[in-house]
């Protein structure tokens, strides 16, 4: 059985050019791990290899000095007889995995987690985790509500080097996601916003990301799920603008709105209607009502004004 270092591989989740995940039992201690290794691929030149084993070295700092509870620290870090890092966090037996059914939760219920999962993600900010893109197969449901972080990012470390060995294509990533010049945290906005996005729609075939990257605005989340309150809609869709600087300033702000949006619904008791968005063509039933109610007040205004004219025929004589 391949082995790293003193763990004996039982099955790999994730890989790439960087390195690969799996899962590992410790052969002395007879514990179960994620072990996340740094192995890069022989096609990486050996200055960026450098770089690399920097930057994991630096992960591996970040995460066990971090003080957010919702982080899970390293239990060990080696190197293995090939000379390769690795990085071990206890694997979460109790926790189940985050829903990647867009209706396996309610609105509400959703909402709730994403509040969790920005507050988790501008922690590892904080940290100096360098994120841009939300993945959402690194965190776990552990107790109701709430959420637990496993940091088993491989791809955001070829990041520096998209240049020469193109750039990762995660499925929340925004479309600014390799430019250097724009900052992590309006890429990371987007992605958390993109991940809503689904989750909220109730489809799972929607793609906000790729509708932003192809110059399309997303349509309103109520118009796929009438449950989304207006108020909800909106924040999201901020969260999702195609220019950087029109989303939320940093992730601790989009948590805060997102939180608001909780506290507004909840004090409601229900969605609110959500304001009527004139279109070319009246398809929704929001639009079709609107269209009517135009239709009757204008019909209704111009019978008034015929009558009127009547009336004053009546009384003053024409000469």
């Amino acid at each position: 059985m391949e082995t790293i270092g003193p763990y004996e591989i039982e099955k790999t989740c994730r890989m790439n050019a960087v390195g690969r995940v799996v899962v590992a039992r410790h052969q002395q201690l007879n514990r179960r791990v994620y072990l996340k290794e740094l192995c890069p691929s022989p096609a990486i030149a050996a200055s960026d290899r450098e770089e690399l084993y920097r930057a994991f070295e630096r992960e591996c700092a970040s995460l066990a000095g971090t003080l957010d509870l919702r982080v899970a620290r390293p239990v060990d870090v080696g190197l293995s007889a090939a000379g390769t890092r690795y990085l071990a966090f206890e694997l979460p037996t109790a926790h189940e995995p985050l829903p990647d059914d867009p209706g396996a939760l309610s609105a509400e219920e959703w909402l709730r987690l994403g509040v969790e999962v920005g507050g988790t993600l501008s922690g590892l900010l904080a940290g100096e985790i360098p994120l841009r893109w939300l993945e959402p197969e690194c965190f776990f449901l552990s107790r109701p509500g709430e959420v637990a972080y496993l940091h088993l990012s491989l791809e955001h470390l070829m990041l520096p080097f998209a240049d020469r060995y193109g750039a990762p294509s995660p499925r929340f990533g925004a479309p600014e996601i390799a430019r250097p010049e724009v900052a992590a945290e309006a890429a990371l906005v987007f992605s958390v916003g993109a991940w809503l996005y689904r989750a909220l729609s109730n489809d799972p075939t929607t793609s906000p990301a790729a509708a932003v990257a192809a110059g399309r605005t997303p349509e309103p989340l109520w118009h796929l799920n009438p449950a989304v309150p207006a108020v909800v809609d909106e924040t999201v869709r901020k969260a999702l603008s195609p220019d950087p600087a029109q989303r939320y300033g940093s992730m601790a702000a989009f948590t805060t709105a997102l939180e608001c949006c909780r506290a507004k619904t909840a004090a409601s008791g229900r969605p609110p209607v959500p304001a009527f968005e004139p279109t070319l063509a009246f398809a929704g039933a929001e639009e079709r009502f609107a269209a009517w109610h135009y239709a009757a007040w204008a019909g209704g205004m111009g019978l008034a004004g015929s009558a009127i004219g009547w009336a004053l025929a009546r009384v003053i004589p024409l000469p």
